[in-house]
């Protein structure tokens, strides 16, 4: 018989969501997390959903199916993107921030637009 993974209730450092490794979803901005503290599988988590309908091993069957899928999908695409230089995006970042400012009436430099 396989020895029982503790899962134990945590306060969360941030009010966010974090991923669940039972069903792939994520959870609620809780201030409370479900999580392995220590040992080979530490930071494995269960949101509250998951923690409400107990049915583990059953979601965690689906997760893994569809992490498999997506695993033959990312290998398909070896060998076949076609992405912009790191340059043109750092260009369109600029470009778009500039846009943004422009738009919120900020075309000043940052330290002119700062109230005294």
């Amino acid at each position: 018989m396989k020895d029982k993974v503790k899962v134990e209730l945590i306060p969360a450092n941030f009010f966010r969501r974090y991923p669940c490794h039972v069903c792939g979803g994520a959870t609620d901005m809780a201030a409370t997390l479900a999580e392995v503290r220590s040992g080979p599988h530490e930071g494995f988590r269960v949101c509250e959903r998951c923690i409400a309908t107990r049915d583990f091993d059953a979601k965690m069957q689906a997760h893994a199916a569809r992490l498999e899928e997506q695993a033959q999908e990312l290998r398909g695409l070896m060998g076949q993107l076609d992405v912009p230089t790191f340059e043109e995006f750092q260009a369109a970042e600029t470009a778009y921030r500039s846009d943004v400012r422009e738009q919120q009436g900020l075309t000043a430099p940052r330290s002119e637009n700062r109230r005294p």
